[in-house]
C-alpha cells in the first residue's frame, strides 16, 4: 500500500478500481468542502471537512427497487470524463411568504439550468376537455427531489412483497420515483399479459393524481401522458435513462465471455452522474462563475428585466486551487500529477460547496509515495 502524504486540510482516498478495458488503476480522490458567504464574496475553506464518500446513499424505496433515487453520490469511482454539477437541498420561496410557484436556476460557467416550482397541484381528468392542471396552492418550500418531478411507477394491487413488486412493476424509464406519469399501451407491453390486464383496468379509472411540483420551464407539463426528462439539480441513478444507455449491453454474451468487466459497448460517460443538462462539456478549472437564482436564502434581491417579477441572486466563483499529487514508483520514476475537478456538489440547506478532484495511475508500476499539494491557479496573462 502506498504511504500518502497529505499536508492539505483536504480529505483523501486512494483506492484501486478497474475501468473499461480491464485495466486496473489506483484512483486518488480529494476532496475540499467551502462555505458560501455573502454576494460577491469569495467562498470560504469550511472549518468542517466532510470526509470521503464510500457508498452512495438513497432515498425512495426498498432497497433494490427501482424508484430509490441518489441522494448522494459516492467518491469511489474511476473517474469522469467530464465535470459533474449536484444540487441538493429545499427550495424556499424567495420572499419569505408562501407562494404558487416560482422559478430557480443554476449556472457554473458556461453550464446552465432552471426549473419552474409550484404549490401542490392536480391532474384532473374531465370529461369535457381531458386532463387539466390545478392550480397550485401557496407554499413555503419544495425539496429538491425527484419524487417532486414528472414520472412514476405502479404495481398491481396484488403485489405487496418486494420480490412481486419488482417483478410486476410498471414505472418511467427516466424517473420511477417521480409522480404525475400514466403509462401508454407501449408501456404496458413491458409486462407480461396475466400482469397488464388488470392493471390497466386499474390505471384507467384514475381520474386525478398529483401533478409534479418542479418543471422545465420551456416544457410545461399538461398531461400524465406527456413524457419530459426529469426536472431536478440532483444525480441520476445508474439503473434510470438516459445513463442506463451508456452502460453497454449485459446480455448472456456479455455473461458468458466478458464479466466482471464492462460490455465492449460500454461509454465512459455512464460515470457522469450529473442530471444530463448539468454535465460540463469539459473539465471546469477553478474560478469560473457561479449564479444561483432563488436558491440560497439571503441573497441579494436584482431586477429580473421589465414585465417580470424580480429575483434574488447569489454570485460567487469556484475556488481558484491547483491540486497535484507528487509520485514516486518502484522504478524509481517520479511524476507530478495535476488532479482533474470532476465533481461539484452545492447544498443549499448547509450553504456548502464541495469539490472533488481525481487522478489515475496504472498498477503495472504502483505509486509506493505520494504527497498530495494543493496551490493557487496561476492567472493567464492576456496578449
Amino acid at each position: 500500500m502506498a504511504n500518502v502524504t497529505n499536508p492539505t486540510p483536504f480529505p483523501h482516498a486512494l483506492y484501486r478500481k478497474l475501468g473499461p478495458g480491464g485495466l486496473e488503476y489506483q484512483v486518488l480522490a480529494v476532496r475540499g468542502t467551502f462555505r458560501f458567504r455573502g454576494d460577491r464574496e469569495p467562498l470560504g475553506l469550511s472549518a468542517t471537512q466532510h470526509p470521503i464518500r464510500w457508498q452512495e446513499t438513497y432515498a425512495g424505496g426498498p432497497e433494490g427497487s427501482q424508484q430509490r433515487f441518489v441522494v448522494n453520490d459516492s467518491d469511489l469511482i474511476v473517474g469522469k470524463p467530464t465535470t459533474d454539477i449536484h444540487v441538493s437541498g429545499t427550495l424556499r420561496a424567495p420572499t419569505g411568504q408562501p407562494s404558487s410557484t416560482w422559478r430557480v436556476g443554476v449556472k457554473v460557467g458556461a453550464v446552465s439550468k432552471y426549473l419552474r416550482v409550484y404549490g401542490p397541484r392536480d391532474f384532473q381528468w374531465r370529461l369535457m376537455g381531458g386532463w387539466k392542471v390545478t392550480p397550485p396552492e401557496p407554499v413555503h418550500e419544495v425539496p429538491l427531489d425527484y419524487r417532486y418531478a414528472f414520472g412514476g411507477h405502479f404495481s398491481p394491487a396484488e403485489a405487496h412483497d418486494a420480490a412481486a413488486s419488482a417483478d410486476s412493476l410498471l414505472y418511467y424509464p427516466h424517473n420511477p420515483a417521480g409522480c404525475g406519469w400514466l403509462p401508454t399501451r407501449a408501456d404496458y407491453r413491458r409486462l407480461p399479459k396475466e400482469i397488464a390486464r388488470p392493471l390497466k383496468q386499474e390505471l384507467e379509472a384514475i381520474a386525478q393524481l398529483p401533478a409534479p411540483q418542479l418543471e422545465d420551464p420551456d416544457f410545461p407539463i399538461a398531461s400524465p401522458l406527456d413524457r419530459p426528462s426529469p426536472a431536478g439539480f440532483g444525480p441520476i441513478a445508474r439503473w434510470w435513462q438516459p445513463r442506463l444507455d451508456h452502460q453497454g449491453t449485459l446480455d448472456e454474451t456479455w455473461l458468458a465471455h466478458r464479466y466482471p468487466l464492462w460490455p465492449e459497448d460500454f461509454n465512459s460517460r455512464f460515470y457522469n452522474s450529473a442530471h444530463p443538462d448539468l454535465i460540463m462539456p469539459e473539465y471546469v478549472q477553478g474560478n469560473e462563475e457561479i449564479i444561483l437564482t432563488n436558491c440560497l436564502a439571503g441573497s441579494q434581491l436584482m431586477p429580473a428585466g421589465q414585465g417580470t417579477s424580480s429575483f434574488y441572486t447569489h454570485r460567487s466563483r469556484l475556488p481558484g486551487l491547483n491540486i497535484q499529487a507528487l509520485a514516486e514508483q518502484p522504478s524509481g520514476k517520479r511524476t507530478v500529477t495535476t488532479l482533474a475537478l470532476d465533481t461539484i456538489s452545492i447544498d443549499l440547506d448547509e450553504r456548502e460547496l464541495t469539490l472533488t478532484w481525481r487522478a489515475l495511475f496504472p498498477t503495472d508500476d504502483p505509486v509506493r509515495r505520494m504527497i498530495v499539494a494543493a496551490s493557487a491557479l496561476r492567472t493567464r496573462r492576456r496578449a
